[in-house]
């Protein structure tokens, strides 16, 4: 689908109650934020870097989780430095 890609883009879902991604009921991995990325000439690779040192903190999974608008989520993606 390289070739569909427009422009370089990201989309944030919250899922305020969790979605279990476990495989076995015994184990919670709840995921209450999912990412959708697109990237136009390896520009992906950016994105996931800076998702990935954002996430490392989970502190910043929880504002990501608990953002009330877009901006909020824009200013934390921001905020990380590669």
């Amino acid at each position: 689908g390289k070739q569909y890609i427009k422009k370089t883009g990201i989309s944030v879902v919250q899922i305020p109650t969790g979605v279990n991604f476990s495989e076995d009921s015994e184990t919670n991995n709840n995921v209450t934020v999912v990412f959708g990325i697109a990237g136009k000439n390896n520009e992906h690779i950016d994105i996931l870097s800076k998702i990935a040192l954002l996430c490392s903190n989970i502190n910043n999974v929880a504002k990501l989780a608990d953002a009330q608008s877009s901006q909020e989520i824009i200013a934390l993606l921001k905020e990380v430095e590669n």
